[in-house]
């Protein structure tokens, strides 16, 4: 990483020389900026998902949780963390719990990519259905790192 002088004393005044990476220097004789840092963008991008499928703009979400709208903006791209109480306030608008925005479906409900599975599976002669269940013990006994994920 290289470094770029801020200006300020020479060495040798006694004063330290003030260094910084060259990518916090964004110009000659200003000082440095801390990079804007991305959080986690996954739960940004979510509610900017769950706001324009609403037909909600930036303004309209941030006023029916009290924020501003440039801080929704920056957290919905991952530029700002977006705080437990806010998301509840979000959840709250959307009319949703933390599961359903986590796409998490509660224990002992079944995904409907598994009640599509369970569909074909009884579209199946019950002698297509043993050579399934013989096919996933099968599977079940093959180590994990042979396992591939879709």
């Amino acid at each position: 990483m290289k470094f770029e002088s801020l200006g300020g004393p020479e060495q040798g005044d006694g004063d330290p020389v003030v260094a910084a990476p060259r990518e916090y220097v964004e110009r000659q004789g200003q000082a440095p900026q801390a990079p804007r840092r991305q959080q986690l963008p996954l739960v940004g991008q979510r509610i900017r998902q769950l706001r324009k499928d609403r037909g909600l703009t930036q303004a309209e979400l941030a006023a029916k949780v009290s924020i501003q709208q440039s801080d929704l903006c920056r957290m919905e791209t991952g530029e700002y963390k977006v705080s437990l109480e806010t998301l509840f306030k979000i959840l709250k608008v959307f009319e949703m719990n933390v599961g359903e925005f986590f796409h998490e479906a509660p224990a002992g409900e079944v995904t409907p990519s598994e009640a599509e599975v369970l569909a074909d599976f009884r579209g199946l002669s019950p002698a297509a259905q043993d050579e399934v269940r013989h096919f996933i013990k099968f599977l079940e006994r093959q180590p994990r790192k042979n396992r591939r994920r879709g």
